[in-house]
């Protein structure tokens, strides 16, 4: 039978919670419509027999492709070249997905053509329990779309927010886009979802949650730790999205651009914002001046547009600036301490 979804999970020394993720795609209501390919990406633990146990339990729904340690682009790049299913989601070997809302999915899949499907999604803390209710769209700008109608993308672009966690790309699509995903590289999910947004016209909203987003563990890449270990991953994925940005730009792609400015409107500052918060100053310092030489000499009209829209780390970085970035650990404190009032940490 035609496969409705291909699932890619990235799944890199999994064994602590693989189980978890793969049990979630075992439904019997649309088992036969999906397609889950386990990118083994170099693990070195019990991760291939697990993944293996599920190919050899339920063969037409579980594929397994082990592959030397590329990074979660590398499983991305690998999957898609491989899936067959009408449409492409990824899913992280840490999450999960609810039941009731995978059934929707694939059954909405299975009756239309969009170019992209946007579902709520839950963010789940540490207890599994407490969790929070996510959308791409806000309901304030959906502008009379009906959930479970395809919709031109114009009338919905100033309410997108971009996040892997609850999009659901159209699979021909992707492989015409023909993205190469940065391997060995963290904050590539981002990527993703936004290197193939530039070319999609239509979209269709879902009103069920369908993915669980484990939140705040150590190992994920949005932990503090792991964000100043590889803040030079997250900078080089902003650069490349901004020049994406740019490009999409001199092509009067208007709905996709405006799409990506809100996006890059909160990634951008936050970067120089994880920046300003590493506790080694001198190298703060110098990634900071070396980032934003990058932002005021190559890409300074989306800087000016930021401003213009009242971006207060922006204004910030004005001031530095003008102080020729004296007084640094002022200005670090400045942010560390918006951090603490707003995020208590």
């Amino acid at each position: 039978m035609d496969k409705i979804l291909t699932i890619s999970v990235a799944a890199y020394n999994s064994e602590g919670w693989l189980s978890r993720c793969l049990d979630s795609f075992i439904i019997e209501e649309v088992m036969d419509k999906l397609e889950v390919i386990i990118v083994n990406d170099g693990s070195t633990d019990a991760t291939h027999d697990i993944a293996s146990d599920y190919c050899k339990r339920y063969p037409d729904v579980f594929r397994l492709i082990d592959k030397e340690n590329g990074g979660h682009g590398s499983t991305i790049n690998t999957s898609l070249k491989a899936a067959n299913g009408k449409y492409y989601k990824l899913v992280d070997s840490d999450d999960w997905v609810e039941k009731d809302g995978m059934i929707k999915l694939v059954h909405a899949l299975g009756k239309t053509d969009a170019d992209l499907v946007l579902n709520p999604f839950y963010e789940v803390e540490n207890d599994l329990v407490s969790k929070k209710l996510c959308t791409c769209l806000e309901k304030n700008r959906y502008n009379g779309i009906v959930p479970g109608e395809v919709a031109d993308l114009s009338k919905v672009a100033d309410g997108i927010d971009l996040l892997m966690h609850g999009m659901t790309y159209r699979t021909d699509r992707l492989k015409k886009n023909n993205v190469k995903i940065d391997e060995h590289c963290l904050y590539v999910d981002t990527e993703f979802t936004v290197l193939n947004f530039f070319g999609v016209a239509n979209v269709m909203a879902l009103e069920e949650p369908v993915y669980d987003y484990l939140n705040g563990t150590e190992v994920q890449s949005m932990n503090m730790k792991n964000v100043f270990r590889h803040i030079d991953e997250m900078m080089k994925v902003m650069i490349r999205l901004e020049k994406a940005y740019a490009d999409r730009l001199e092509k009067n792609d208007e709905a996709n651009s405006r799409v990506i400015y809100r996006l890059l409107s909160i990634k951008i500052p936050g970067t120089y914002r994880y920046i300003l918060s590493m506790d080694d100053m001198k190298l703060s310092r110098k990634k900071l001046i070396s980032f934003d030489r990058v932002q005021m000499n190559r890409y300074r009209s989306l800087y000016d547009a930021m401003i213009k829209d009242g971006c207060r780390t922006y204004k910030l970085l004005s001031v530095m600036r003008m102080m020729r970035f004296r007084f640094y650990g002022m200005f670090t404190a400045i942010v560390r301490h918006h951090n603490k009032k707003k995020y208590g940490a």
